[in-house]
């Protein structure tokens, strides 16, 4: 999914030149008709923080900024083990305060018996679950219960989305994304801006009813036989797609969710959504326009995808 360099207006004035992109003016992207950035946006959709960046990646879409879009959708993530996790390296019930290879030390009479040791011992703060835990951080004794009707919405958000992207088009894809949050969109106007209310299949049945009006394809059953049969499980078509997304995060060994990757360059998103990305989407940018300025890239550069990769801090696990 991504926006057309070739026919969109705002980008008939300008050459057909990378020398374009050398061109930033308060801290924009110069129109080029060739299209050198791509954002990723990795999302776990059964969490809100994964609906809201969702929403504003479909906000971005739709003004038509020049870069390619790309969504990676992996639902329940936030709330399973993608078996990233090491042992601690802590003795158990040692409060963080003991090395398990160097087991053999404690165990000596030496070690027992010397004071220092033993009021250092004393003086440490009471044992808590995340110490006992055995994971790798210690932070945490185990990850948050899902709630049961999130997971399985997120899952049919997902599934949904790649039913439209095969049935009615990638943009139609898009536009069930958006649709989404404009569905769950309650008040605003005069009185400020709109409510989100929790997702729910009703939302779902909305999003898709407006995705195929937007695109003019009829969907090839009712939207409550579809949101039903997805969510009941009696439509298994997109089963596989949906786990795809977990696969994706246990090959690149992404752990935070939401995340993006700008070019290959991984920046979790952690709040400030706006600014996370704007600021990721700057540095490349910038990065971008000085390789031109050095004719590091051209108009002739075959590998343009490759050459902006090697040249900057691109980590190749994730381009």
């Amino acid at each position: 999914m991504r926006c057309n360099a070739e026919t969109a207006a705002g980008f008939i004035p300008y050459a057909y030149s990378t020398q374009q992109e050398a061109v930033i003016f308060l801290e924009k992207i110069g129109f080029c008709r060739k299209n050198v950035f791509t954002m990723l946006f990795v999302v776990d959709p059964s969490t809100e923080e994964g609906m809201m960046v969702l929403g504003f990646m479909a906000d971005l879409f739709a003004q038509g900024i020049p870069i390619r879009f790309a969504v990676v959708l992996a639902p329940g993530a936030s709330r399973r083990k993608l078996g990233v996790t090491r042992p601690s390296p802590y003795e158990p019930g040692s409060r963080r305060s003991r090395l398990a290879s160097l087991a053999g030390v404690y165990a000596e009479e030496g070690w027992r018996s010397d004071r220092h040791v033993a009021e250092l011992t004393a003086a440490l703060p009471p044992e808590t679950d995340a110490d006992a835990d055995g994971t790798a951080d210690g932070a945490r004794a185990a990850a948050e219960t899902a709630d049961a009707d999130d997971a399985d919405l997120g899952l049919a958000l997902t599934k949904l989305f790649f039913f439209c992207k095969r049935k009615l088009g990638s943009s139609a894809a898009m536009r069930f994304l958006a649709a989404t949050r404009e569905a769950r969109e309650v008040g605003g106007g005069f009185f400020g801006p709109p409510e989100v209310e929790p997702l729910e299949a009703g939302h779902l049945r909305d999003a898709l009813e407006r995705a195929s009006a937007a695109t003019r394809k009829q969907l090839p059953m009712s939207s409550y036989a579809l949101v039903s049969g997805v969510i009941d499980g009696s439509i298994t078509d997109f089963d596989d797609d949906a786990e795809a997304g977990l696969t994706f995060l246990q090959d690149k060994g992404i752990g935070e969710l939401p995340a993006l990757l700008t070019n290959g360059v991984l920046r979790p998103l952690t709040g400030n959504i706006e600014a996370e990305v704007s600021e990721a989407l700057t540095r490349e940018v910038r990065e971008v326009a000085n390789l031109v300025r050095k004719r590091v890239i051209t108009d002739e550069t075959e590998d343009m995808y490759g050459t902006i990769a090697n040249a900057t801090s691109t980590f190749a696990r994730y381009n």
